[in-house]
């Protein structure tokens, strides 16, 4: 939006220098020169921001560029709080669209904080009156089997957890970088609250897309060969998804399992090829048999 207003300028003859400086900059520059006081606010679903534009502060490069064209009168002070409202436009634009991209401006989203561990430990009170709204928001859409019930067990269950657990130190001290979450919340809700960590696993499987899945087709296309059976596929497969957690084929560990299973595969080849061929010889004697 800068850039257009600049572009004006220049197209009549007027601030040509200050035009040729701020088209020398990139938008990732553009955007990076912007910076806004903590007690600025401004209203994203209106046009016209609220804020005065001298709130909006940029770098001492552009302060000062802009300072010494004034003084050459090369660029008006309209010039420069023009450019100011147009910084301002694309930055509300900027939030706006992130706002619109994030997957925050969903309310579950924002409720499912309540899974956060340290807010478990900051905020109980919170974190249960969150989960209550999860529960309504499933029992709205239809989506928790039981219905009412099962909605006052879940509820119940997680403000008992709270009420035992909520202060304890592997609350306090959980390190989402060295613990998932998942396998966290198993191991303290798996045994004791059963219902609770079903609807648990719901809750954490909605940040999961089919990305996961549309990779394994691809995985698949590649082992594809030509007549190649489906048990072949799936073993493939495996050994493709070993591979991948070990972090590559050379930091697979040749431990005396698998060790033993390759010496071992010629052999298990061999009585695999005379199961089929039992079955094969079963399979025709049964045939005989209707015919």
């Amino acid at each position: 939006m800068g850039i257009k207003a600049v572009e004006s300028h220049t197209q009549s003859g007027k601030h040509w220098e200050y035009a040729r400086a701020r088209k020398k900059s990139s938008i990732e520059g553009f955007c990076s020169t912007l910076s806004i006081s903590k007690d600025v606010t401004t209203d994203v679903e209106n046009p016209q921001p609220a804020t005065p534009s001298s709130d909006l502060h940029v770098v001492f490069g552009s302060t000062l560029r802009a300072e010494d064209l004034q003084s050459s009168s090369r660029v008006g002070e309209l010039s420069v709080l023009e450019f100011r409202r147009d910084c301002m436009v694309c930055l509300t634009n900027i939030i706006q669209k992130m706002q619109d991209k994030s997957p925050l401006k969903y309310t579950v989203v924002r409720q499912v904080a309540c899974l956060d561990p340290t807010n478990m430990f900051s905020d109980p009170n919170l974190c249960q009156e969150r989960m209550k709204r999860l529960v309504h928001r499933f029992l709205q859409d239809h989506q928790l089997p039981g219905g009412i019930s099962a909605g006052d067990i879940i509820v119940q269950q997680f403000g008992n957890f709270l009420s035992l657990e909520a202060k304890s130190e592997s609350l306090s001290s959980f390190q989402p970088m060295k613990t998932r979450l998942d396998v966290f919340l198993h191991g303290l809700l798996c045994q004791s609250y059963p219902e609770l960590w079903t609807f648990c696993k719901k809750l954490l499987l909605l940040s999961h897309g089919q990305a996961t899945v549309e990779r394994g087709f691809s995985v698949n296309k590649e082992v594809e060969a030509d007549n190649i059976q489906e048990d072949t596929v799936v073993a493939q497969r495996m050994i493709c998804d070993y591979v991948s957690v070990c972090g590559g084929v050379l930091k697979v560990p040749l431990t005396k399992e698998i060790l033993a299973a390759a010496a071992s595969a010629r052999s298990q080849y061999r009585l695999h090829l005379d199961q089929e061929k039992r079955k094969q010889e079963s399979n025709a004697q049964r045939e005989k048999r209707w015919y």
